[in-house]
């Protein structure tokens, strides 16, 4: 019994000390790790060798120290490390402290040549070449660096290797012209960065706009969608949105549409009009060609180029037989196909009943409520524009005011201005700016108010007539309004409006 229990004893006994010593080692590796967490070196620095001195033989202990001496400059403690740590250090790892080391100290020579030795031992490990030219990256010796990963290429017989590597080395070195040629590879190979390529090859550009034409000649000979993007890409934010545009006529639908539709934001109408037309050329669907049409339409408009804007709507609807092209089963494309026509209409200066009658017509196609109020609200402007102040108030009351409701105070309150019911006006737009004060109706209606307190009389009628011409764009004979009443009772303020 005693010959069994004795060597379990023994066990357990050295199962306990182990225990300890792991218990020990692990409190004392937080202590450093904090210490180096909340920069206070010079008592990791301690720790570090609390530790080492307690366990001479941990590797990770001694690498954090080197990395502590590298960090806080202190080279000549560095290299003292190595060399009582020398038996103790794999060869790699002796090896790759002497390479930093002397890269700290830029020993340029002495790092490179250790560098070569060591690429010789490893030739064929892919993460060494990575883990070398770290060392040079991080003091910023790039041009060391892309040596390192060119010779990884050479020795492995891969020149898809470090594409992206190599392109933020030659980026950060201000080597353009390389970093752009390896960017370009990287996306080849990885599409799903086509942003982060298209923001570095931003920089470059901006830098030095010449080398577009490096660009180009990279995006011609790539058979990748996303190097021919980045191309157009660059040409737009470079603003030569011809070439762009035609660089993106050869990408696919969704492509040209993002770039037209970013064009129409931008108020790029003409350019904008020309990418629809191209979309119109491919295979898309009736919605989206829909959609062409009516912001090609729109941006006719804006061109003041009627006909052709009238020519574009006349795809979806029919105005003299009052008809919608069957092809649009969709009843919002013809909806907004008779508001563009009425506002036309408004712009040629076209008699009130045909504004009307499209306006009508926009209300028979309309699918909801909403669709319902809008046309309303148009034609209560309508209306008020042309003086027609009953019908602008009956149909107001109607209109349910829960719908845009601060729509419904601007018009009640123009309507009773009209009228000179100069109180009950001051009422409506109190309760507009208390209801709805992020409202653009308020800043309209409040300058309005100001202009119309410093005018009397005839004065305020006039000034409220060329307010009218404008809700009906009669933009010419609202801005003559104005002048001549500015010069009639000399205001100067009115004069800059």
């Amino acid at each position: 019994m005693k010959k069994i229990l004795l060597p379990l004893i023994i066990i357990l006994i050295s199962c306990c000390t182990l225990n300890a010593q792991y218990d020990e080692k692990t409190i004392l590796y937080q202590q450093a790790q904090q210490m180096m967490a909340q920069r206070q070196y010079s008592q990791a620095e301690l720790a570090w060798l609390n530790v080492l001195q307690k366990f001479p033989n941990d590797l990770a202990a001694i690498s954090q120290l080197f990395q502590l001496y590298l960090q806080t400059g202190k080279s000549e403690a560095a290299e003292n490390l190595i060399l009582k740590y020398q038996t103790v250090l794999p060869d790699n790892i002796r090896m790759e402290y002497a390479i930093q080391l002397d890269i700290q100290q830029a020993k340029l020579t002495d790092a490179w040549q250790k560098t070569e030795a060591y690429m010789q031992v490893y030739s064929q490990d892919i993460n060494k070449y990575r883990l070398l030219a770290g060392y040079f990256e991080r003091k910023s010796f790039f041009e060391q660096s892309i040596h390192i990963y060119e010779k990884a290429r050479k020795t492995l017989n891969r020149n898809d290797l470090f594409n992206m590597e190599i392109g933020n080395s030659a980026f950060y070195s201000h080597n353009y012209p390389l970093a752009m040629i390896e960017y370009i590879r990287f996306l080849e190979a990885q599409p799903g960065n086509l942003y982060f390529v298209s923001n570095q090859l931003n920089t470059m550009l901006g830098e030095n706009p010449e080398l577009i034409n490096n660009l180009k000649t990279l995006a011609q000979s790539s058979v990748s969608i996303e190097v021919k993007e980045v191309y157009a890409i660059s040409l737009n934010r470079m603003n030569r949105l011809q070439q762009a545009l035609a660089e993106y006529e050869q990408l696919p639908v969704e492509k040209l549409t993002a770039f037209a539709n970013e064009l129409i934001t931008s108020g790029r109408d003409s350019l904008a009009i020309a990418a629809f037309h191209g979309l119109l050329n491919r295979q898309i669907d009736i919605n989206t060609r829909g959609d062409i049409y009516l912001k090609t339409a729109q941006a006719y408009l804006r061109l003041k180029k009627y006909a052709d804007a009238e020519s574009t709507l006349s795809q979806i609807v029919d105005t003299r037989q009052h008809t919608v092209n069957t092809r649009f089963t969709n009843k919002r494309f013809a909806f907004q196909a008779y508001l563009i026509l009425a506002d036309l209409a408004a712009w040629q200066g076209k008699q009130e009943n045909q504004i009307i009658n499209l306006l009508n017509d926009a209300k028979a196609v309309a699918v909801n409520a909403g669709d319902q109020a809008e046309v309303n609200y148009r034609l209560i402007s309508n209306y008020f524009a042309h003086e027609q102040f009953d019908q602008a108030e009956q149909l107001l009351k109607i209109q349910n005011k829960s719908s845009q409701p601060d729509r419904n105070l601007y018009y009640q309150y123009l309507i009773t201005l009209a009228r000179k019911q100069i109180d009950k006006a001051d009422t409506l737009l109190n309760e507009l700016i208390l209801t709805s004060p992020s409202s653009s109706f308020v800043n309209d209606l409040m300058t309005l108010n100001i202009l119309m307190l410093n005018l009397k009389g005839d004065a305020q009628s006039e000034l409220l007539n060329a307010y009218r011409y404008r809700l009906s764009h009669r933009d010419s004979l609202a801005i003559e309004t104005v002048i001549s009443l500015a010069e009639r009772i000399q205001d100067e303020e009115l004069r800059m409006l």
